[in-house]
């Protein structure tokens, strides 16, 4: 089943889209698409504030140098003793 986004994840996705469009600054889309992996469709799409997947996510964060600021948002996901991503 396929749901649309609520209107505060509407507005957060539309933020983070501008906030992707200003990391690419000068970089074309070609470029970016083609060191990526990503399509130009999915890159404009994202840059609007479209619905992106995590690992579309990861690939442009990676390409921006900004991976490490993702990791360490991870890192601050606690459950329990124990944080995202370890065994339990």
């Amino acid at each position: 089943m396929n749901m649309s986004p609520s209107p505060e994840h509407t507005a957060r996705l539309a933020s983070l889209g501008s906030h992707l469009r200003d990391l690419r600054q000068q970089s074309s889309l070609r470029r970016l698409a083609e060191s990526t992996g990503v399509s130009k469709p999915t890159l404009i799409a994202a840059e609007r504030g479209g619905d992106l997947q995590l690992s579309t996510l990861l690939r442009l964060l990676q390409a921006h140098g900004r991976l490490a600021e993702f990791d360490r948002f991870v890192a601050t996901l606690a459950v329990g003793e124990h944080q995202i991503g370890e065994p339990a």
